[in-house]
């Protein structure tokens, strides 16, 4: 049983987005670590690209890449069958 009740935008917010951002130049993950929403970091392509894993919007985050000369960005959204997965095992940190 769905114990949670929230609007479909509010189930969608919660949704996880997998970025690949690909920069110029060498960019440490970790950069990307302390912004609010990130869950994981992980550095790709020799230091040139970052892929992030964030909860909500990806604002600060596209923010922050921008100030180190992006030049690329691939993104994977969750579709809502993910959110409820998270919902029907439990695990809020997979939504």
């Amino acid at each position: 049983t769905l114990v949670a009740s929230e609007s479909v935008e509010a189930l969608k917010q919660r949704a996880v987005r997998r970025l690949q951002l690909y920069f110029d130049q060498e960019v440490d993950a970790a950069t990307f670590s302390a912004i609010e929403g990130v869950q994981s970091t992980r550095s790709m392509d020799h230091g040139r690209g970052v892929a992030v894993e964030v909860e909500g919007s990806v604002e600060s985050v596209m923010r922050a890449a921008v100030e180190h000369r992006l030049t690329n960005v691939i993104s994977e959204g969750s579709d809502l069958s993910g959110v409820f997965l998270a919902y029907y095992s439990g695990d809020d940190d997979a939504a």
